[in-house]
């Protein structure tokens, strides 16, 4: 989903801010970028940078990563809302605009990425339907310990603010 935002807003160098590389949502978020790249006639790129933890220095950090590619890309998919704050920091501090010259998608949908300047589009997951779910689960573990459990899967939805535009 937030590939296809950037690639519907006309980005076709989309740069993935990743978690550890060891991490399966990490990975996952990476197939699903190079899916929608790959659906989209846009060759992926390797335009990746993994960070040791989904903290705002990592995020930082792997943005000076992509920076160095020549071309730099013009937006980029961040594994963590905190990844993605590092990567507002690190832009500005470069004194790139977001999201004129560099547009920013983070993920989870944590309330400070409402805060930021500007406010950071997300992909917000289903906290509640999780913790329901999961409370549901541990009801029926208890009480059937023998029941085997079904797998879950949330789909987290697109929350556009304002840190993504068309590329300049």
């Amino acid at each position: 989903l937030a590939s296809r935002h950037l690639i519907d807003l006309g980005h076709e160098r989309i740069g993935y801010v990743a978690g550890p590389d060891y991490y399966l949502p990490t990975r996952q978020k990476a197939a699903g970028r190079e899916a929608a790249l790959r659906a989209a006639g846009i060759e992926p790129d390797g335009l990746v940078a993994y960070g040791g933890d989904f903290s705002v220095e990592e995020g930082r950090a792997a943005l000076r990563q992509l920076l160095e590619r020549d071309p730099p890309p013009t937006g980029v998919i961040c594994s963590s809302d905190l990844m993605a704050i590092g990567v507002l920091q690190e832009a500005a501090a470069r004194g790139l605009r977001v999201p004129e010259d560099l547009s920013v998608v983070g993920f989870d949908g944590i309330e400070a990425a409402a805060w930021t300047s500007p406010a950071l589009t997300t992909m917000e997951q289903p906290i509640s339907e999780i913790a329901e779910t999961a409370v549901n689960a541990l009801r029926t573990l208890i009480a059937e310990p023998e029941k085997p459990l079904p797998d879950y899967s949330f789909r987290p939805r697109l929350k556009v603010r304002g840190s993504t535009a068309a590329p300049s």
